[in-house]
């Protein structure tokens, strides 16, 4: 067995998560109590709370409470089973966690790293008019030739995550969006879902935030990573700890070539995935991309149960 572990992104939050998991492993209440005090606001109380959904969903305060959840159930499952994957990954603020998994990122830096990149993109998004469409049943050179001819120079179009086989999403200046949507049709698109995000992430309107993250980055000490790290911008394997800060940096704008990381992950003869976080969307879309993999994931203590039996099975 050859194991890859990967990381949820944004989106994949829900009202209430991590607490099964603080109120019943000590593991756990470190992490959540260590990210609060290094976030500087009350990350439980959002995280925990079930009437929080609006709070958590918010920007600034969801990519490094994704981040404590994700690191509190790869502790747990930790502590029950050896893993020894052959490499990890993780879409968009997940590649942070990747990242921390490794060894290349301290945990508290990596907390503030996203709660400023959360700040950073929520200030982005509320000084332009930019939205995001997940595309069904076009490929992704159609995605891109989509966004060219819906494209303009004060209205932009971009593909931002190529996600899984026939799913691609688009990100961009809302009316160029709308075009997009349309032309997609031409392209084999059977529908566009309008995603219930703040902005455009991973387009330029994202310049500014990428900006302010590479100072942020300047105060960040990188390590060696002990475990591989598949990168989002061109799903390799990132080289060393001396580019770990411009691949982040680069990685607020650029596309994420999910299906591709995937893909890599497999050529290095991965053929079982432990989804660590809130959700199951990468797991699907693993499933989607490799039919013939195992998939696990662990975001409470069932999930852990179940994949622990399926592990050891």
């Amino acid at each position: 067995m050859k194991t890859a572990v990967i990381f949820s992104g944004q989106g994949s939050q829900f009202a209430g998560m991590g607490r099964d998991l603080y109120d019943n492993y000590a593991v756990c209440r470190d992490l959540f109590d260590r990210a609060e005090e290094a976030a500087g606001f009350p990350l439980k109380s959002i995280c925990f709370d079930e009437d929080k959904a609006e709070t958590l969903n918010n920007t600034r305060f969801c990519q490094a409470s994704i981040l404590t959840l994700s690191m509190a159930a790869l502790r747990l499952i930790e502590e029950q089973y050896a893993l020894r994957p052959v490499c990890t990954a993780g879409l968009s603020l997940g590649e942070y966690t990747a990242l921390t998994y490794s060894g290349a990122i301290g945990f508290e830096d990596a907390v503030k790293l996203l709660r400023d990149r959360g700040a950073f993109m929520a200030d982005a998004c509320e000084a332009t008019d930019g939205v995001m469409s997940a595309v069904m049943g076009i490929s992704e050179e159609d995605a891109y030739k989509t966004c060219a001819e819906a494209s303009t120079e004060n209205e932009p179009v971009n593909v931002s995550n190529i996600n899984t086989i026939g799913q691609v999403v688009i990100s961009g200046n809302r009316l160029a969006v709308e075009r997009a949507e349309a032309i997609a049709k031409n392209y084999g698109g059977k529908r566009a879902i309008r995603l219930p995000v703040s902005g455009a992430y991973h387009s330029a309107y994202m310049e500014s935030a990428a900006r302010k993250l590479e100072e942020c980055m300047k105060n960040i000490k990188f390590m060696d990573m002990v475990i591989p790290v598949v990168s989002n911008v061109n799903a390799a394997i990132i080289k060393s700890r001396d580019s770990i800060a411009a691949t982040l940096v680069k990685q607020i704008c650029a596309a994420v070539k999910w299906a591709d990381c995937v893909r890599k992950m497999a050529a290095l003869e991965v053929d079982t995935f432990i989804e660590i976080g809130p959700g199951k969307a990468l797991s699907g879309f693993v499933k989607k991309i490799l039919p013939d993999v195992r998939v696990f994931n662990v975001q409470d203590t069932a999930s852990l149960v179940e994949t622990l039996r399926g592990l050891e099975a």
